[in-house]
């Protein structure tokens, strides 16, 4: 199991306010695939808007933004490059949001 695998299992509840998890958490295979044919300007549209709603910010909050890139996640033989992880944190609610 990876990191992020193991993040996932821990913020299953918070998880299940936003996806139906009938099976529970998604191995970090499955999630790759996915990930593998998600078309990135496409996903990174719904992930703009995701946020936007998901952070409903206020006057003077900030907002902390970090960026990990995941090993093992390019393949140049097919064109891809690698995942990219973005997690956003909100000072004024001390929630970490994905």
């Amino acid at each position: 199991m990876g990191r992020d695998e193991d993040m996932a299992h821990i913020m299953e509840d918070w998880l299940k306010q936003y996806l139906e998890l009938p099976n529970g958490i998604l191995s970090w295979f499955t999630i790759a695939r996915v990930l593998d044919v998600i078309a990135p300007k496409q996903f990174e549209k719904c992930f703009v808007e995701w946020i936007q709603e998901v952070m409903q910010l206020e006057e003077g909050d900030v907002v902390a933004v970090d960026c990990k890139t995941m090993r093992g996640t390019t393949n140049k033989s097919a064109g891809k490059k690698a995942i990219h992880i973005v997690s956003a944190w909100c000072s004024s609610d001390k929630t970490e949001k994905y």
